[in-house]
């Protein structure tokens, strides 16, 4: 994968993330895509989630 830690995090780090900001960069990266496809939802764009009940 290509270096690229000068995109991420203020770009702190210009090359290569450390390990533990990398596990934080992908957990980011989930927490929009869940963020994305709520309001995506809620707006009636597309169908995730079934009503219960």
């Amino acid at each position: 994968m290509a270096p690229l830690g000068r995109f991420t995090w203020g770009g702190a780090h210009p090359r290569v993330l450390p390990a533990g900001l990398r596990v934080a960069a992908v957990v980011s990266i989930l927490i929009y895509a869940v963020m994305a496809a709520l309001a995506l939802d809620r707006a009636g764009a597309v169908a995730l989630l079934v009503a219960l009940g």
